[in-house]
């Protein structure tokens, strides 16, 4: 019974990483695209990147709903554990937009030196 629980639950563990990780492909193709047909432009870079999340919400939205539990785990969940769950979800998006920032700006510094 408790291999039968352990698999299952590797089971549900890497479908949730498959997920997150199909997401964040999606947020990343998503912002490339924005960022790549930028470049020739004369906007500030760090403009550019800006754009790219404001185009790119709903990719980055999903992202951050897919870390952590899925919706019918969500509902199962105290009030403290969703609090800790959001908390979680808005930190590492703000860190995954922020490198993202930064390596849209280098981006697009160094295509437009070139």
């Amino acid at each position: 019974m408790k291999s039968g629980l352990a698999i299952a639950g590797l089971v549900f563990c890497s479908m949730a990483q498959a997920n997150l990780e199909d997401s964040a492909d999606r947020l990343g193709e998503c912002i490339s695209s924005y960022a790549e047909s930028q470049v020739a432009t004369s906007k500030p870079a760090n403009s550019i990147a800006e754009e790219a999340f404001d185009k790119c919400s709903p990719e980055l939205d999903e992202m951050h709903d897919t870390i952590g539990p899925n919706k019918h785990q969500w509902d199962n969940l105290s009030k403290q554990q969703q609090q800790a769950i959001m908390k979680l979800r808005d930190d590492s998006t703000t860190k995954i937009r922020e490198r993202l920032t930064s390596q849209i700006i280098k981006y697009v510094t160094k295509e437009r030196k070139s």
